[in-house]
């Protein structure tokens, strides 16, 4: 007896948080996570699927997530070991920095 075989598409596998590859070859994920201490954002580059959200730990302190143009989500105030978690819902490229530290800077790719 054979048995049907099951499709993984993008959405279910986003929807499940598994990372899989687009067309173009980039992987999708529908969640991102950067830790940020000593002065940097770690990873600094983040990509992510339509929906999905990035997570912002932080282990010191005081530091912001700002962005720094475009639609993107509101910023994360001042925060000392604590997270922020922001969701994307819209395709682009979106810089953000810490306004107390001009040399801590990262980028969230919306794909």
């Amino acid at each position: 007896m054979r048995l049907p075989s099951l499709r993984l598409t993008w959405p279910l596998a986003a929807a499940l948080g598994i990372a899989c590859a687009d067309p173009g070859g980039t992987a999708q994920l529908a969640e991102g996570f950067v830790t940020v201490e000593n002065d940097f954002f770690d990873p600094t580059n983040v990509a992510i699927g339509v929906g999905g959200t990035v997570t912002w730990t932080v282990g010191g302190g005081p530091h912001t997530v700002t962005f720094t143009a475009g639609a993107a989500p509101p910023d994360c105030g001042a925060l000392t070991a604590q997270t922020c978690v922001r969701t994307f819902p819209n395709r682009g490229t979106f810089d953000y920095g810490c306004e107390f530290h001009a040399a801590m800077i990262g980028t969230v790719r919306v794909d």
